[in-house]
């Protein structure tokens, strides 16, 4: 309808770029990083400006940052590049085994099924009724063989938090010579993502996630892990391949470091928003079953089942009226239910009817019960 004004409730999906990145975006200069003249010296001093403020913002050093072209990028260089780096010292892929959870985002799902193609062990950790990973449970599956552990931080369709800095312990307690990666790519606008403070090895990010541009993203590798690249390039320690995108770098940079810098007034904002439109639901909609847990859970986060209601053709409906939200990752949009809430156990209907409703920057209380009163009216 035109002049409809419209509400965005789906923030874990992807977010609009903010203005003061798209500022500085618009102000880099068009060389090319690895150049030799004043053009390219201009933009390479650009590039190692940017990955310092995305050094600074995670506490880590600037040759620890490599630039990527995403979340789902980095995930998989994350866990091909280890394997990978272990093939090249001589370990067969028939002699490594990998532990992920089951409730992982799609990108490490399917690149842990091409670990299982090349003949690397996979397992997969279950969670509790709450969407929450056992530190103690994961590390029954780590032996000699285990090179790695991936476990994301915050979950993106339920919103859980993992204590990955509990599980990262353990596993080394376990294995000293394990490495530990987490997909933080939810987590840095509402929960501290220093790596070294969460004890992992690798960490992934993704702009679009944070108010940055799509197709840019960073991976945490610590300076002493070897990882290799999945084509030989000479970019990014030689790591990923290719012309850096300086502008998204740049937009990247300014995000993370936004994002950090506001993260704890914000978090505390939507987590207020968050509480209180829990109770409206369970007054309006006595039937909605809360999706993952209610203490660790994300300040942005509502995941909730309605067994009896179609909820994609209820999501249509509701764009008809303005409200963007969603059912499960955007990532899965071809599967007829959330895998991630199929884990939770209970009625198996449940992975079928899911709404996930995220909060952001521009959320607030009024247009958020604007929203569940149109779920009323439309559902009843």
């Amino acid at each position: 309808m035109v002049g409809m004004q419209r509400h965005y409730f789906d923030y874990a999906s992807t977010t609009p770029v903010s203005d003061a990145v798209k500022e500085k975006m618009n102000t880099v200069p068009f060389g090319n990083p690895g150049s030799l003249h004043e053009e390219g010296r201009v933009a390479s001093e650009l590039l190692q400006s940017a990955r310092k403020k995305v050094a600074n913002a995670l506490k880590v050093k600037a040759g620890e940052v490599v630039f990527t072209h995403g979340g789902t990028d980095a995930n998989m260089r994350a866990l091909l590049g280890v394997v990978k780096a272990k093939k090249e010292k001589g370990v067969s892929y028939s002699d490594m085994e990998v532990v992920v959870s089951r409730i992982e985002h799609a990108s490490i799902l399917n690149t842990a099924k091409e670990l299982l193609r090349l003949g690397v062990t996979v397992h997969y950790v279950s969670n509790n009724e709450e969407g929450i990973i056992s530190p103690s449970e994961l590390c029954s599956y780590i032996t000699e063989k285990t090179v790695l552990v991936s476990i994301g931080y915050v979950n993106n369709e339920i919103g859980t938090i993992q204590p990955v800095r509990a599980i990262a312990t353990k596993a080394k307690e376990k294995n000293p010579h394990v490495l530990v990666h987490t997909d933080a790519c939810q987590s840095p606008l509402y929960v501290p993502v220093a790596p070294h403070a969460l004890g992992v090895d690798l960490l992934s990010l993704d702009a679009q996630k944070i108010y940055g541009p799509k197709g840019v993203g960073v991976l945490f590798v610590r300076q002493d892990v070897e990882l290799s690249p999945l084509v030989d390039g000479t970019q990014e320690r030689g790591i990923v391949p290719g012309t850096e995108a300086l502008p998204l770098i740049v937009g990247m940079s300014e995000a993370l470091s936004d994002a950090v810098l506001k993260q704890e007034d914000e978090a505390k904002r939507i987590a207020g928003i968050r509480d209180e439109l829990f109770e409206y639901i369970e007054d309006k909609i006595p039937g909605a079953i809360r999706n993952g847990s209610k203490e660790s859970r994300v300040a942005n986060n509502i995941n909730i089942s309605l067994l009896s209601v179609d909820t994609e053709y209820l999501v249509m409906q509701l764009d008809a009226r303005g409200f963007a939200i969603s059912t499960k990752s955007t990532c899965e949009r071809d599967m007829p239910y959330s895998h991630v809430v199929k884990e939770l156990g209970g009625d198996e209907k449940r992975a079928y009817h899911t709404l996930r409703i995220s909060l952001g920057r521009d959320s607030d209380l009024e247009n958020a019960k604007k929203l569940i009163d149109t779920i009323v009216e439309l559902t009843t």
